[in-house]
C-alpha cells in the first residue's frame, strides 16, 4: 500500500515536519521536530492513531531540532541523523540556537551513521540517507518509495541559503549532482519549510542553484 503524509507547518519559525506512515499498519516516521510547542503535533498524529518509530533529522539547525528530546520521549522513537548533524545538534552554537531570542536547544541523536551514503529498514520500506553537505555540513536528504525529503537543501520556488556557518555553495551544487543522479521522477518532494510538492524533472530543481547550473538545466 502507498505511503501517506501529514504535514505540520510552525507559524513561529516557518519549518515543517512531515510524518510518513503506512496507512494499513499506522507505522510511522516523524521528519524532524522544528515546533517550539509540540503538543499540537503529538494531539494529532494520536488522533489518526498512528505509531511513530523514527524520528529523522535533515540537518542540525535549531528551527528542525526544537523538540526532538521531547517527541522521541513521548513517542519512544529512535532519532536518526548524520553523525555531523548530532554533533552540531547537541551544541547550540553550531545549532545558531544561541542566537535566537527563543532560547538555547539541544537535541539527542541515538543512531549516527557517518558516510555519503546509509540506508536502513523500515517495516517492509528501505529508508535511505545521502549526504548533502550545501546549507549546512550536516545535512541530508531521505528517499523512501516515490518520497524525497530533502530538508532546507531543495525548498520549492527558493534559492538554497548557503550564508549561514558551515553553508556552501559548491558543495551545495556537488551534492545536488549526485542526489539527482539517483532520482527517479516523478517524486514528493517533503521540504523543510513548506508543504509538500510533485518534482517531475531535474528542471523542478532549477532555483536550488540558479538556472545556469548544468545539472538541473533540463
Amino acid at each position: 500500500m502507498q505511503l501517506e503524509v501529514l504535514s505540520f507547518p510552525d507559524n513561529l519559525l516557518s519549518s515543517s515536519m512531515h510524518v510518513i506512515y503506512d496507512p494499513e499498519t499506522r507505522d510511522g516516521l516523524l521528519i524532524d521536530a522544528g515546533c517550539l510547542d509540540a503538543q499540537p503535533v503529538v494531539t494529532s498524529i494520536e488522533q489518526q492513531d498512528i505509531r511513530i518509530s523514527h524520528i529523522l533529522l535533515t540537518h542540525e539547525h535549531f528551527d528542525h531540532i526544537w523538540s526532538v528530546n521531547d517527541l522521541s520521549r513521548h513517542f519512544g522513537a529512535t532519532c536518526i541523523a548524520h553523525e555531523i548533524c548530532a554533533a552540531s545538534a547537541s551544541d547550540p552554537v553550531r545549532n545558531l540556537s544561541r542566537y535566537t531570542p527563543h532560547g538555547e536547544c539541544t537535541a539527542t541523536v541515538h543512531h549516527a551513521p557517518g558516510g555519503k551514503f546509509f540506508q536502513f529498514q523500515w517495516n517492509e520500506h528501505t529508508v535511505s540517507m545521502q549526504q548533502t553537505p550545501g546549507h549546512s555540513p550536516g545535512s541530508v536528504c531521505f528517499s523512501i518509495e516515490n518520497l524525497l525529503v530533502t530538508g532546507d537543501t531543495i525548498i520549492s520556488n527558493a534559492a538554497t541559503v548557503t550564508k549561514l556557518p558551515g553553508g556552501n555553495r559548491l558543495d551545495l551544487a556537488a551534492s545536488l549532482l549526485v542526489l539527482c543522479a539517483g532520482i527517479s521522477f516523478p517524486v514528493t518532494v517533503l521540504p523543510g519549510h513548506g508543504m509538500p510538492w510533485a518534482a517531475h524533472s531535474l528542471g523542478s530543481f532549477r532555483c536550488c542553484t540558479g538556472s545556469k547550473n548544468p545539472v538541473l538545466a533540463t
